[in-house]
């Protein structure tokens, strides 16, 4: 159970809108623990457990953060691109230097990327999409059971690759954007050229 707990635990302090600081860490204590008692009687116990060893937990229980840090900092990946977007938008529409507190991570961010970032998480949990996170807790001890958890190049690849993504999808988002303000700004230089006792700027 602790094992099951440690891993439910890592997840949700480092998963999005859950992990936030504005989610009090009694409350995600709580939902670890209440997701680790539902979740346990399902998990199949190892064999390393029965010899009884307290060394044997300690490498486990340290694989298992790292495996929950690693869950929870790919699903919060897609929320990076989204306020990467949001600055690329902000930078074009000229709010480069207007930036407001962003209340999650406690970093600074433009006025279009919290926008941004708020319309993705009603969207989220609107949608029911959470439930997600709770349904990834269950598959990763199917997928990976206690004790097997090992890091390997290929996983660190594959990490590489989706967080290489983050820049793709963020152009995506403010492609419609972008491409309207910089034919926007091409118009409004033909009138200036065109009327120059026309005030545009």
């Amino acid at each position: 159970y602790v094992l099951v707990f440690i891993r439910a635990g890592a997840i949700i302090f480092s998963v999005p809108i859950f992990g936030s600081k504005d989610f009090p860490v009694m409350a995600k204590m709580g939902l670890a623990c209440t997701i680790a008692w539902i979740v346990y009687p399902t998990v199949p116990i190892p064999t390393e457990l029965y010899s009884g060893r307290l060394l044997t937990l300690v490498p486990a229980m340290v694989s298992e953060i790292l495996l929950g840090i690693l869950i929870g900092f790919t699903a919060r990946l897609f929320f990076e691109a989204v306020q990467l977007g949001g600055q690329l938008s902000g930078f074009q529409m000229g709010f480069g230097i207007v930036n407001v507190l962003d209340p999650v991570t406690g970093e600074n961010f433009s006025i279009i990327s919290q926008v941004q970032n708020l319309f993705a998480i009603m969207l989220f949990l609107g949608a029911n999409l959470h439930h997600w996170f709770f349904k990834a807790i269950v598959l990763s001890f199917e997928r990976i059971p206690l004790f097997h958890c090992t890091l390997s190049p290929a996983l660190f690849q594959e990490l590489c690759m989706i967080s290489a993504s983050i820049f793709v999808i963020a152009v995506k988002l403010a492609a419609p954007i972008m491409a309207v303000l910089l034919f926007s700004d091409f118009a409004l230089g033909i009138l200036n050229r065109a009327a120059p006792q026309m005030h545009i700027f």
